[in-house]
Protein backbone atom coordinates (compact mmCIF):
# COMPACT_ATOMS: atom_id res chain seq x y z
CA UNK A 1 0.00 0.00 0.00
CA UNK A 2 1.66 3.61 -1.02
CA UNK A 3 2.39 6.19 1.62
CA UNK A 4 2.52 9.50 1.12
CA UNK A 5 3.43 12.82 2.81
CA UNK A 6 4.44 16.12 1.77
CA UNK A 7 3.81 18.44 5.11
CA UNK A 8 5.63 21.45 6.52
CA UNK A 9 5.72 20.67 10.33
CA UNK A 10 6.02 24.17 12.79
CA UNK A 11 6.81 24.43 16.62
CA UNK A 12 3.39 26.23 17.20
CA UNK A 13 3.28 29.46 18.65
CA UNK A 14 0.03 31.97 18.29
CA UNK A 15 2.05 35.33 16.17
CA UNK A 16 2.57 32.26 13.60
CA UNK A 17 -1.04 30.34 14.34
CA UNK A 18 -2.26 34.24 13.31
CA UNK A 19 0.26 34.52 10.40
CA UNK A 20 -0.75 31.33 9.05
CA UNK A 21 -4.56 31.96 9.15
CA UNK A 22 -4.32 35.01 7.16
CA UNK A 23 -2.08 33.15 4.37
CA UNK A 24 -4.75 31.93 2.10
CA UNK A 25 -2.35 29.50 0.39
CA UNK A 26 -1.03 28.19 3.79
CA UNK A 27 -4.62 28.08 5.53
CA UNK A 28 -6.04 25.76 2.52
CA UNK A 29 -4.73 22.39 5.05
CA UNK A 30 -4.08 23.79 8.20
CA UNK A 31 -3.89 21.82 10.82
CA UNK A 32 -2.76 21.63 14.80
CA UNK A 33 -1.87 19.29 16.73
CA UNK A 34 -1.61 20.53 20.84
CA UNK A 35 -0.11 18.76 23.53
CA UNK A 36 -1.36 15.40 24.83
CA UNK A 37 -2.73 14.80 21.47
CA UNK A 38 -0.50 11.59 20.71
CA UNK A 39 0.73 8.66 22.20
CA UNK A 40 4.17 8.46 23.36
CA UNK A 41 5.37 11.71 21.96
CA UNK A 42 5.97 14.79 24.28
CA UNK A 43 5.22 18.04 21.93
CA UNK A 44 6.49 21.70 21.94
CA UNK A 45 4.30 23.82 24.44
CA UNK A 46 1.78 25.25 22.49
CA UNK A 47 1.81 21.88 19.74
CA UNK A 48 2.39 21.76 16.29
CA UNK A 49 1.21 23.68 13.19
CA UNK A 50 0.98 21.57 9.90
CA UNK A 51 0.69 22.65 6.70
CA UNK A 52 -0.35 19.40 5.01
CA UNK A 53 -0.84 17.85 1.11
CA UNK A 54 1.85 20.15 -0.94
CA UNK A 55 2.32 18.84 -3.99
CA UNK A 56 4.27 19.49 -7.63
CA UNK A 57 1.76 21.08 -9.84
CA UNK A 58 3.01 19.24 -12.42
CA UNK A 59 2.91 16.19 -11.28
CA UNK A 60 0.04 16.03 -9.18
CA UNK A 61 -3.70 18.13 -9.14
CA UNK A 62 -6.77 17.62 -7.29
CA UNK A 63 -8.78 20.02 -4.93
CA UNK A 64 -7.47 18.49 -1.89
CA UNK A 65 -3.59 19.64 -1.97
CA UNK A 66 -1.42 23.20 -2.55
CA UNK A 67 0.67 23.65 -5.50
CA UNK A 68 4.06 23.59 -3.83
CA UNK A 69 4.82 26.59 -6.28
CA UNK A 70 2.13 29.11 -4.83
CA UNK A 71 4.04 29.12 -1.99
CA UNK A 72 6.36 32.30 -1.58
CA UNK A 73 6.77 36.00 0.08
CA UNK A 74 6.65 38.99 -1.89
CA UNK A 75 9.16 40.29 0.15
CA UNK A 76 11.27 36.95 -1.01
CA UNK A 77 13.30 36.43 2.25
CA UNK A 78 16.28 34.67 1.52
CA UNK A 79 18.30 32.31 4.42
CA UNK A 80 21.78 33.50 5.01
CA UNK A 81 22.34 29.81 2.93
CA UNK A 82 22.37 28.17 -0.40
CA UNK A 83 18.70 26.56 -0.92
CA UNK A 84 19.53 23.93 -4.16
CA UNK A 85 16.59 22.01 -5.51
CA UNK A 86 18.03 19.59 -7.86
CA UNK A 87 15.30 17.64 -9.23
CA UNK A 88 11.33 16.91 -8.87
CA UNK A 89 11.27 15.63 -5.77
CA UNK A 90 12.67 18.68 -4.22
CA UNK A 91 10.11 21.76 -4.20
CA UNK A 92 10.97 25.41 -5.57
CA UNK A 93 13.75 27.52 -3.31
CA UNK A 94 10.99 30.34 -2.89
CA UNK A 95 8.93 27.88 -1.00
CA UNK A 96 11.42 27.57 1.45
CA UNK A 97 12.20 31.09 1.63
CA UNK A 98 8.83 31.53 2.60
CA UNK A 99 9.02 29.44 5.63
CA UNK A 100 12.09 30.87 6.44
CA UNK A 101 10.26 34.22 6.66
CA UNK A 102 8.12 32.30 8.84
CA UNK A 103 10.21 30.49 11.36
CA UNK A 104 12.68 34.01 11.45
CA UNK A 105 9.25 36.18 11.95
CA UNK A 106 7.30 34.00 14.30
CA UNK A 107 10.46 32.42 16.59
CA UNK A 108 10.16 29.29 15.89
CA UNK A 109 11.15 26.21 13.83
CA UNK A 110 10.05 24.24 11.24
CA UNK A 111 10.87 21.60 8.72
CA UNK A 112 9.26 20.12 5.28
CA UNK A 113 8.77 16.66 5.44
CA UNK A 114 8.70 15.01 1.84
CA UNK A 115 8.09 10.75 1.97
CA UNK A 116 6.92 8.52 -0.63
CA UNK A 117 6.44 5.00 0.04
CA UNK A 118 5.31 1.44 -1.49
CA UNK A 119 4.26 -1.82 0.46
CA UNK A 120 6.73 -0.79 3.06
CA UNK A 121 9.75 0.03 0.70
CA UNK A 122 10.83 3.77 1.01
CA UNK A 123 11.02 5.58 -2.58
CA UNK A 124 12.45 8.75 -1.42
CA UNK A 125 13.15 10.44 1.74
CA UNK A 126 13.96 14.18 2.58
CA UNK A 127 13.36 16.80 4.92
CA UNK A 128 14.49 20.66 5.54
CA UNK A 129 14.81 21.53 8.98
CA UNK A 130 14.52 25.24 9.86
CA UNK A 131 15.87 24.95 14.01
CA UNK A 132 19.05 26.33 15.40
CA UNK A 133 20.93 25.38 12.12
CA UNK A 134 19.84 24.60 8.57
CA UNK A 135 19.71 20.71 8.44
CA UNK A 136 19.04 19.22 4.93
CA UNK A 137 18.53 15.30 4.52
CA UNK A 138 18.22 13.72 1.47
CA UNK A 139 17.70 9.87 0.97
CA UNK A 140 17.26 8.76 -2.79
CA UNK A 141 17.54 5.76 -4.06
CA UNK A 142 20.67 4.77 -5.81
CA UNK A 143 21.32 2.95 -9.21
CA UNK A 144 21.41 -0.45 -7.26
CA UNK A 145 18.06 0.56 -5.58
CA UNK A 146 19.55 0.94 -1.48
CA UNK A 147 18.87 4.37 0.20
CA UNK A 148 21.94 6.53 -0.32
CA UNK A 149 22.40 10.00 1.90
CA UNK A 150 23.02 13.36 1.50
CA UNK A 151 22.98 15.60 3.92
CA UNK A 152 24.06 18.95 4.87
CA UNK A 153 24.39 21.43 7.72
CA UNK A 154 24.15 25.38 6.78
CA UNK A 155 24.93 24.42 3.06
CA UNK A 156 28.43 22.42 4.61
CA UNK A 157 28.24 18.45 3.37
CA UNK A 158 28.09 16.27 6.67
CA UNK A 159 27.77 12.21 7.83
CA UNK A 160 24.03 12.26 9.55
CA UNK A 161 23.18 8.72 10.51
CA UNK A 162 19.57 7.74 11.69
CA UNK A 163 15.99 8.22 11.10
CA UNK A 164 15.61 11.59 8.98
CA UNK A 165 11.67 12.06 10.90
CA UNK A 166 12.91 11.47 14.05
CA UNK A 167 15.89 14.11 13.48
CA UNK A 168 13.63 16.26 12.04
CA UNK A 169 11.17 15.87 15.06
CA UNK A 170 13.85 16.75 17.35
CA UNK A 171 15.21 19.78 15.74
CA UNK A 172 11.94 21.28 16.36
CA UNK A 173 11.57 20.28 20.09
CA UNK A 174 9.29 17.23 19.67
CA UNK A 175 10.59 14.54 21.88
CA UNK A 176 9.98 10.46 20.60
CA UNK A 177 11.66 7.88 20.16
CA UNK A 178 13.93 6.98 16.94
CA UNK A 179 11.78 4.34 16.27
CA UNK A 180 10.62 5.26 12.90
CA UNK A 181 6.97 5.18 13.90
CA UNK A 182 4.50 8.92 14.06
CA UNK A 183 1.49 8.41 14.91
CA UNK A 184 0.07 11.39 12.25
CA UNK A 185 1.84 9.17 9.87
CA UNK A 186 -0.60 6.15 10.54
CA UNK A 187 -4.14 5.09 8.76
CA UNK A 188 -5.78 5.60 12.15
CA UNK A 189 -4.51 9.13 12.85
CA UNK A 190 -8.05 11.16 12.25
CA UNK A 191 -6.54 14.52 10.70
CA UNK A 192 -10.04 15.93 9.99
CA UNK A 193 -10.78 16.23 14.09
CA UNK A 194 -7.73 18.95 14.38
CA UNK A 195 -8.42 20.73 10.84
CA UNK A 196 -8.04 24.88 11.52
CA UNK A 197 -8.84 25.67 7.76
CA UNK A 198 -12.36 25.61 6.54
CA UNK A 199 -14.15 22.27 5.39
CA UNK A 200 -13.62 21.51 2.00
CA UNK A 201 -16.65 20.43 0.09
CA UNK A 202 -17.22 16.45 -1.16
CA UNK A 203 -16.90 17.84 -4.62
CA UNK A 204 -14.99 20.90 -4.62
CA UNK A 205 -14.02 22.99 -8.02
CA UNK A 206 -10.51 23.25 -8.05
CA UNK A 207 -8.79 25.84 -6.75
CA UNK A 208 -7.75 28.99 -8.43
CA UNK A 209 -4.44 29.42 -6.17
CA UNK A 210 -3.04 32.74 -7.90
CA UNK A 211 0.18 32.35 -6.58
CA UNK A 212 0.99 29.01 -8.42
CA UNK A 213 2.55 30.32 -11.81
CA UNK A 214 1.58 26.81 -13.33
CA UNK A 215 -1.95 26.41 -12.53
CA UNK A 216 -2.70 30.20 -13.42
CA UNK A 217 -1.19 29.64 -16.49
CA UNK A 218 -3.28 26.29 -16.99
CA UNK A 219 -6.43 28.51 -16.02
CA UNK A 220 -6.11 30.87 -18.67
CA UNK A 221 -5.34 33.68 -15.80
CA UNK A 222 -2.34 36.10 -17.74
CA UNK A 223 -2.99 39.04 -14.51
CA UNK A 224 -1.99 36.28 -11.98
CA UNK A 225 0.32 34.91 -14.32
CA UNK A 226 1.77 38.03 -14.41
CA UNK A 227 2.04 38.92 -10.83
CA UNK A 228 3.84 35.83 -10.41
CA UNK A 229 6.54 36.74 -12.65
CA UNK A 230 7.10 39.90 -11.58
CA UNK A 231 8.13 38.61 -8.36
CA UNK A 232 10.69 36.76 -9.44
CA UNK A 233 8.96 33.08 -10.31
CA UNK A 234 10.58 32.24 -13.43
CA UNK A 235 8.61 29.90 -15.70
CA UNK A 236 11.56 28.50 -16.77
CA UNK A 237 11.72 26.07 -13.50
CA UNK A 238 8.90 24.39 -14.82
CA UNK A 239 8.45 21.28 -17.20
CA UNK A 240 5.10 21.70 -19.47
CA UNK A 241 4.07 25.21 -18.43
CA UNK A 242 4.07 25.99 -21.96
CA UNK A 243 1.87 23.26 -22.67
CA UNK A 244 -0.53 24.16 -20.07
CA UNK A 245 -0.52 27.42 -21.01
CA UNK A 246 -1.27 26.20 -24.71
CA UNK A 247 -4.51 24.36 -23.53
CA UNK A 248 -6.49 27.01 -21.53
CA UNK A 249 -6.66 28.84 -25.12
CA UNK A 250 -4.99 32.29 -23.97
CA UNK A 251 -2.59 33.41 -26.47
CA UNK A 252 -1.46 36.53 -24.65
CA UNK A 253 -0.89 34.42 -21.86
CA UNK A 254 1.44 31.99 -24.12
CA UNK A 255 3.06 35.30 -26.00
CA UNK A 256 3.93 36.61 -22.27
CA UNK A 257 5.92 32.78 -21.32
CA UNK A 258 7.73 33.34 -24.61
CA UNK A 259 9.07 36.67 -24.22
CA UNK A 260 10.22 35.81 -20.32
CA UNK A 261 12.12 32.88 -21.81
CA UNK A 262 13.88 35.32 -24.16
CA UNK A 263 14.71 37.74 -21.36
CA UNK A 264 17.19 35.04 -19.63
CA UNK A 265 20.52 34.10 -20.89
CA UNK A 266 23.38 31.07 -19.93
CA UNK A 267 20.28 29.07 -18.60
CA UNK A 268 19.34 25.24 -19.27
CA UNK A 269 15.78 26.04 -20.88
CA UNK A 270 15.10 21.99 -21.61
CA UNK A 271 12.08 22.19 -19.30
CA UNK A 272 10.71 24.89 -20.64
CA UNK A 273 10.60 24.30 -24.32
CA UNK A 274 9.60 20.71 -23.24
CA UNK A 275 6.41 21.48 -24.76
CA UNK A 276 3.79 20.71 -27.53
CA UNK A 277 4.66 24.61 -28.56
CA UNK A 278 8.26 23.35 -29.72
Amino acid sequence: MPFIEHSIYFAANDKLKVELEKDSVLNYNLYWIKPGTLKGVTLPEEGLLVVRNIFNPEFFCDSYSIPWDAIWSKKRYKPPFSIETLCDEHPPRWMFERIFELVSKCNTKAFFYSIEMNGGTIDYEHSWIFGDNYILILDDKNEDFEIERKAYVNAEKVSLSGNALYKSLKEIGVEAEESGWFEPHTSSFVWCTIRLSPKIEREPELPAFPTSLYRSSSLGDLESVNKCIEAGISPLEYHDILEVAVASGNALLVQRLIEENGKVKNIDKKYFWASSLN
